[in-house]
């Protein structure tokens, strides 16, 4: 079974000279394509062709790795707008 993320923009299409390798049957283009064996692995691949295995067993730990990280970066977002508004405003 294989899932398509990160669709590309249009505009950015032409400007990454980006390969039509992974198309939806809409024509969506995508970056990258996560083809999934079920009880064995799962293999990442990018638009590229470089790919990454990974043992059914290792899909979990890499999942809460990525969690972590957005989370990171969504507080910081947070923190940064939070930051820049107290500087704005002027305030003691």
């Amino acid at each position: 079974m294989k899932f398509l993320i990160s669709p590309v923009a249009p505009e950015l299409f032409s400007e990454l000279e980006f390969k039509s390798r992974f198309m939806s049957p809409k024509g969506t283009h995508y970056s990258y394509e996560v083809d999934f064996q079920e009880d064995e692995m799962i293999t990442i691949t990018d638009r590229v062709g470089r790919s990454v295995p990974l043992d059914i067993t290792e899909v979990e730990d890499l999942a809460e790795v990525l969690t972590r990280i957005v989370k990171y970066q969504q507080l910081k977002q947070k923190t940064d707008k939070i930051l820049l508004n107290y500087i704005a405003s002027g305030s003691e």
